[in-house]
């Protein structure tokens, strides 16, 4: 048996019945998240560092590398023609990692958490998406790791300031 009752300031609490009959309390979010001034501010500052993250990574360090591999790589012409592509991919990327970012964020020390959810990220996409395109296409191992290396880094920074820009949410009531 669960039901909701209202909480103080707008916060809601689950009651809900254990087998033995005590009640469990839960704090309980709604739904969506508070998409408010920080979260659009930490969206803006998580793509900006995540742009020059990346073209750190891949437009200065890996550049020589991809230069070797024409016969897998669009022209630099046609990729620039494209680039708005890239730019929305970021801020999809950006808003995601913010939104989820904040709805797990706890009241705890704010650097370990950023590292903690950049980690997590990294297990989830560049780590397995550059073994995946290292299986499916022909490129060199070392290419592959270097893109894990420098896109884990990445999203470990972006993770950080993350977590640096939504440090005080939680003691302002903001989640």
């Amino acid at each position: 048996m669960c039901f909701i009752e209202y909480f103080s300031a707008n916060k809601f609490r689950y009651n809900q019945y254990s087998p033995a009959g005590s009640i469990i309390q839960t704090k309980h979010r709604p739904s969506g998240g508070s998409m408010n001034k920080n979260f659009f501010m930490c969206w803006a500052v998580v793509f900006i560092v995540w742009m020059a993250a990346s073209f750190l990574v891949h437009g200065v360090w890996l550049v020589g590398t991809y230069a070797e591999m024409t016969s897998i790589f669009r022209p630099e012409d046609e990729q620039m023609g494209l680039f708005h592509y890239m730019l929305i991919a970021h801020v999809l990327m950006a808003g995601a990692f913010v939104w989820i970012y904040q709805r797990g964020q706890e009241d705890k020390p704010w650097l370990q958490q950023g590292v903690r959810f950049g980690i997590a990220i990294a297990l989830l996409a560049p780590i397995p998406t550059y073994m995946i395109y290292y299986t499916v296409q022909q490129m060199p191992g070392a290419l592959a790791y270097n893109q894990i290396i420098g896109d884990s880094v990445t999203v470990i920074v972006v993770g950080v300031v993350a977590a640096f820009l939504s440090r005080n949410r939680i003691a302002a009531g903001q989640d």
